[in-house]
């Protein structure tokens, strides 16, 4: 029996569906491979998951790529589960500051995550929603006109 899905949305899904075929496989039942959807759409399937992954860029000369995907998913009010990359990084210390999420090179870590945060749902997820708030597009766009204004 199959508990969980995983959705993967967007225009990077073929290489999902190629992966499989390079494999000799069919995509499993448990694995939903969505098209582009609009905003709307794509916000309501964050809100509606119960983990939201972000994989973090492999670039050991950029050292945390702060993604607009990573931003999104601090706004859905979702646990996030980040990994890739080599840590010590922008998006694992946004994950840790906000309480939202976990970050991860390890298996066993990432699986005990997984169960731990599918757990915890049924008693209630705890974020700093403070530190969420600076991250906020209104407080993001703030920052951004404070920088721009001390160039001019």
């Amino acid at each position: 029996n199959v508990y969980a899905t995983i959705t993967f949305v967007g225009p990077s899904i073929h290489f999902i569906s190629n992966y499989y075929k390079s494999q000799g496989r069919n995509v499993p039942s448990y694995v939903n491979l969505m098209n582009n959807v609009d905003r709307d759409r794509a916000h309501q399937l964050q809100r509606d998951s119960d983990l939201l992954l972000v994989l973090n860029w492999d670039d050991p000369k950029q050292k945390g790529v702060e993604s607009t995907k990573l931003f999104e998913y601090l706004g859905a009010g979702v646990p996030i589960l980040s990994t890739g990359g080599f840590g010590g990084d922008a998006i694992e210390r946004i994950l840790k500051e906000t309480s939202t999420g976990f970050y991860s090179h390890d298996e066993l870590e990432t699986y005990n995550y997984i169960k731990r945060i599918l757990k915890d749902l049924k008693q209630g997820y705890l974020r700093n929603d403070a530190a969420v708030g600076k991250y906020s597009i209104k407080n993001q766009a703030s920052a951004l006109r404070k920088a721009l204004e001390q160039l001019i």
